[in-house]
């Protein structure tokens, strides 16, 4: 047997093998449990729930910096005398 022949029918065992595994698992996922049916979705849900929080407290902080900066900065401006009267 060549070396290509070889590679071959190594290639063609180690698809079928996948090929089963995934069937495998298809039935295992149809045939859970009825309760945790829609699992993977609800902590989806509260995955993006959390994130969507985190980055509303990030974007109220970040505010709050450019906001608390612009006043300094236009404060600085008028004690050196460069702000419009």
């Amino acid at each position: 047997m060549s070396r290509t022949d070889l590679r071959r029918s190594t290639s063609v065992a180690a698809r079928t093998q996948e090929q089963e595994m995934g069937e495998q698992e298809m039935g295992e996922q149809e045939s859970g449990k009825p309760g945790e049916r829609g699992e993977g979705v609800i902590s989806t849900a509260i995955a993006v729930l959390i994130v969507a929080l985190l980055g509303v407290a990030l974007w109220a902080g970040f505010s709050t910096i450019v906001d608390d900066a612009s006043t300094r900065t236009s404060e600085q401006i008028q004690q050196i005398g460069g702000g419009a009267p």
